[in-house]
């Protein structure tokens, strides 16, 4: 993108809904909006560097939408503040660039997708796109007020700066269709998948830092199964920890056909600060194709340890969309301890095909006992790693949960295959003697009725 004039700010502003006045002096814009919820639309929006676009609101909860209908991408490259809640939508684009910051009391959103002047005046936070919408990025500073929200949604979303909502909720979503749920635990749904080309790259994108202490941050993408793609990608940090009572919760989601990659640091655990009742908190990833690679997965507290689930939930109960393909890097720490009083975490790793397991679970009870563990692969299972489920009161315990396994002196390994029938999975002798050094060991097949249960208690 073309770099900015230096003077540059918003232009041809017409206010279609509600009541604002727009006035400006040298390279600073003020936005007095006069009514609870205002629409402006203008020719372009922009925000050179050092300039400032500030927008005075009525109060926390009140609400101006921004509309780009001329052809032009919007950079934000200097100041925009409001005390309410400001919502910018340019179906070209919108990119906040390193020198950028948003400040807002109540909330942002930065949107390629269009929402409809009566949804916007009646609250109803339904957007959607033109079936190929344009790119959100952040490469700047955006903080919201406390208990606000801050949302970034296109066809595609790239984070590499940093956004930070205190006791809120903060959302990266890619699709062509986005209802924002700015009261409820929903928060953010994400449908219809873009007609992008895929070029490699992922939908959602965080390589930046999002903090909602003890609230909510969700990535997601649409994708569908028949056009399987990247979906999430997070090389970067989210961070929902649990603070004086509030479980911090995060999602990750890939959509029907989305691969999911992560590579950084996923965290709710509870602030050291806080009182030694606090629990972790829940952390959830879900796609089709999950890698994590030397990523942390932490949801420890200092209370009880919290919720880990990735690629399903228990024994693939419940209504979690269940992973093809589960991977875990020899790297990858995923943590549910509870740090001073209490018993461990729950933690489960599941895929309808293949999982390989190569990395480290802790669930460990401070003083109540270890927590409980999941690693499954319905049709194939490859488990070379450790889990410490042990407390002061007692060991948890952790199942492994394939279709067939042989217990051997050989390698750990699987079939080439997918097919559920034969041989499919071998755990080596020496990694379940390891593994009952740190928890009860279930290895639990199909039928239901053919398990293998395995004490770490002295055998006779």
């Amino acid at each position: 993108m073309p770099a900015l004039a230096g003077d540059a700010l918003p232009t041809g502003g017409q206010v279609v809904s509600g009541s604002a006045h727009i006035g400006s002096a040298g390279g600073a814009m003020t936005v007095t909006q006069g009514s609870d919820r205002a629409i402006v639309n203008w020719q372009s929006f922009n925000i050179g560097e050092p300039n400032s676009v500030d927008f005075v609101q009525p109060g926390v909860n009140a609400a101006i939408l921004n509309r780009v209908t001329g052809n032009t991408r919007s950079s934000i490259a200097g100041a925009l503040s409001g005390n309410g809640q400001v919502f910018l939508v340019n179906p070209n684009g919108i990119a906040i660039t390193p020198t950028g910051t948003i400040k807002a009391g109540g909330g942002f959103v930065a949107s390629t997708l269009d929402i409809t002047n009566d949804d916007f005046m009646s609250g109803n936070m339904v957007f959607r796109g033109t079936g190929a919408s344009g790119t959100v990025t952040n490469e700047g500073v955006v903080t919201i007020g406390r208990g606000g929200y801050a949302a970034l949604m296109g066809g595609r979303v790239k984070n590499s700066g940093l956004i930070a909502v205190p006791y809120g909720k903060a959302g990266l979503g890619a699709g062509e269709e986005i209802t924002l749920d700015l009261s409820g635990d929903g928060f953010m749904q994400v449908a219809v998948p873009s007609s992008l080309i895929d070029d490699g790259e992922a939908l959602v994108e965080n390589s930046g830092t999002v903090t909602a202490e003890g609230g909510v941050i969700v990535m997601k993408a649409a994708t569908a199964r028949a056009a399987a793609r990247h979906a999430v990608n997070l090389s970067g940090v989210a961070e929902a920890r649990s603070v004086s009572g509030r479980n911090g919760k995060i999602t990750l989601g890939g959509g029907d056909g989305g691969k999911v990659t992560v590579s950084g640091k996923v965290s709710t655990r509870a602030k050291r600060a806080q009182p030694k009742t606090t629990k972790g908190g829940a952390i959830k990833i879900t796609g089709l194709e999950i890698n994590l690679d030397n990523a942390v997965i932490d949801a420890s507290g200092y209370g009880a340890g919290g919720k880990v689930r990735i690629g399903g939930d228990w024994q693939g109960t419940g209504d979690i969309p269940h992973a093809d393909i589960l991977t875990v890097s020899a790297g990858t720490v995923i943590s549910a301890d509870a740090v001073s009083q209490g018993d461990g975490g729950s933690v489960v790793l599941w895929s309808d095909h293949r999982t390989e397991f190569a990395g480290r679970i802790s669930a460990t009870g401070a003083t109540g006992t270890g927590g409980d563990a999941e690693v499954s692969g319905k049709a194939l299972l490859s488990y070379t790693g450790f889990a410490d489920l042990t407390g002061a009161a007692g060991f948890g315990s952790l199942l492994l949960d394939p279709y067939n396994v042989t217990i051997s002196n050989g390698e750990n390994q699987t079939s080439s295959g997918f097919t559920a029938s034969g041989d499919d999975s071998v755990i080596n002798v020496t990694t379940l003697q390891n593994a009952l050094a740190g928890a009860n060991v279930t290895v639990r097949l199909a039928p239901a009725a053919a398990r293998t249960a395995i004490s770490p208690w002295p055998m006779p």
